[in-house]
């Protein structure tokens, strides 16, 4: 069975120090985390809009704004209960650290999240350096053998016998990533994409329309093609600019 620690870090200091340093980005963390619900909310809502715009519905921006927010929360709460990935609405973050013998003056610990910007986030803190291991493929070029074999022993280490991170490290939640708690449809409507983006993603979805009953290789041969075929691209284009309007504000009740 493979091994992929892809998230794996470790901090320059003692694990003290690193919860320290941690703990004082959970505010920062937190307003990321809430302006990363409210952007992806705010693409789902546009790219409703502008799909019903393609099919000549008829939805209010405010009916499309509940739904939008109920069915992330459907699905966030499908993710606790099935334990399915589900990346787009998945925003929690917590540092898996393992305070073990193997740190050796070192903390080490995994990024667990699913969300790339917060995961940059605590990349980005003074101390943190990359850790990662696997054993699946060949190593990156820029480290070492000597450094690679020196990560395996590591995290054998860390990891133990069973190999769950479960079993020997300590969990530190720096965001919980629950949509109820940090948003409301309205941030969603305030975090509406500028239109060229809109008209992109609605480019994008009228290339791979006419696939949309084939295999997904199909469908991603497709969106290949809308990226390096610049007439393609641009016919997709001229097709969805039409349809992308401006986003009318619903009448508060």
């Amino acid at each position: 069975m493979s091994t992929n620690i892809q998230n794996g870090r470790y901090y320059e200091r003692g694990v003290f120090a690193f919860y320290k340093a941690a703990m004082a980005r959970k505010t920062a963390l937190t307003t990321l985390g809430r302006n990363e619900i409210a952007r992806v909310g705010g693409i789902l809502v546009a790219d409703a809009i502008d799909k019903a715009a393609l099919h000549s519905s008829e939805v209010s921006t405010g009916h499309i704004l509940q739904r939008t927010y109920d069915d992330m929360v459907r699905r966030q709460r499908a993710i606790a209960a099935t334990g399915r990935r589900d990346p787009e609405v998945d925003f929690s973050l917590e540092l898996w650290i393992f305070p073990g013998r193997a740190a050796a003056g070192r903390t080490h610990f995994m990024i667990h999240t699913e969300n790339r910007a917060l995961r940059s986030k605590v990349d980005a803190m003074r101390g943190v350096n990359d850790f990662a291991w696997w054993d699946s493929t060949d190593p990156p070029e820029e480290v070492s053998k000597k450094d690679w074999r020196h990560r395996e022993n590591v995290w054998s280490r860390n990891l133990g016998e069973t190999g769950r991170p479960a079993d020997r490290c300590m969990t530190l939640q720096l965001f919980d990533g629950d949509i109820t708690r940090h948003a409301a449809p309205s941030d969603f409507l305030a975090a509406i994409p500028e239109k060229s983006a809109r008209i992109q993603r609605l480019a994008r979805h009228l290339a791979v329309e006419d696939t949309k009953d084939e295999t997904a290789g199909a469908a991603i041969e497709t969106l290949m093609e809308f990226e390096r075929n610049e007439k393609f691209r641009s016919d997709m284009i001229k097709k969805a600019t039409p349809l992308v309007q401006d986003i009318e504000m619903p009448i508060p009740a």
